[in-house]
């Protein structure tokens, strides 16, 4: 961060993004709280709410909070979505609004190294490319992830060595949500066998990072050289894709930012 960056942090009241309003508030840097209240949990939603809003008013450093309450089951039947992707749409769009009103420059979310692997084996059973198996950004656009340096067991440890109340979500005891399978079943399991698991992986997924990264370098130097347009009109021609060694990845390449997913580019490729 700047020092002039109006910091926001999205905060549940759970631990992860708990710890991270008392590690701003320890390094004595300023912040603005956001809290969605989704109200799937009944009370328990709304004594989420009461918690960060006696948060923000405790921690000196915290100079607000903004709270949105959605009918996030009516905006999910409305829209046709399920109920993680609906809250998904309710939160981001909330908080771009928050941002175009300048209420914040940057915005934390507290996700940590064991959500950065969970998110991994989300997007592997997907079966996500490159682009997806990088996972969760350090940084994107406005919004930034300063825990990702972190593992759950350390935030455990800064939450207990510090005495640090914070609040329960019962959701995330349902197996029915895969990520929730994963971070209960599936990487215990491995942690068990391999004890560097997360530390390891987690060092994995940055090498995929950078190897993306490059990897996109070099691609949008090629696409310069394939690719034409006019008006809105793109231009590929096929037999100049074909040279390449796999035409459906590089043509994956240019068209998803489009919405194309890599079946539909195989697709085009072979047709």
């Amino acid at each position: 961060f700047n020092k002039s960056d109006r910091i926001g942090l999205a905060i549940s009241g759970g631990k992860d993004s708990v710890c991270t309003a008392h590690l701003l508030n320890d390094l004595k840097i300023s912040f603005l709280m956001v809290h969605v209240n989704f109200n799937l949990r009944g009370k328990e939603s709304n004594s989420d709410q009461t918690f960060v809003e006696h948060l923000s008013k405790e921690l000196s450093y915290c100079k607000g909070i903004k709270i949105l309450s959605a009918k996030t089951k009516k905006y999910a039947t409305i829209n046709k979505l399920s109920i993680q992707e609906a809250a998904r749409q309710i939160r981001y769009t909330y908080i771009e609004e928050l941002k175009e009103l300048g209420c914040f420059d940057k915005l934390i979310t507290a996700h940590h190294q064991n959500d950065l692997v969970e998110t991994f084996f989300i997007n592997l059973k997907r079966k996500s490319g490159i682009n997806g198996l990088k996972s969760i950004p350090v940084k994107r656009d406005y919004i930034v992830r300063p825990l990702l340096a972190f593992s759950s067991e350390e935030i455990d440890a800064y939450i207990h060595k510090n005495a640090i109340e914070y609040r329960e979500d019962s959701s995330n005891e349902n197996l029915k949500y895969l990520r929730n399978n994963i971070r209960k079943n599936v990487i215990p399991t491995l942690i068990e066998s391999f004890p560097d698991f997360i530390k390891n992986t987690s060092e994995s997924i940055s090498m995929l990072k950078a190897e993306n990264d490059t990897f996109n370098y070099l691609l949008e130097q090629e696409f310069s050289k394939i690719t034409s347009s006019d008006s809105e009109i793109l231009f590929l021609p096929k037999k100049r894709l074909l040279n390449y060694p796999h035409p459906s990845v590089v043509l994956y390449r240019i068209l998803y930012k489009y919405g194309f997913n890599f079946s539909q580019c195989q697709q085009i490729s072979v047709g």
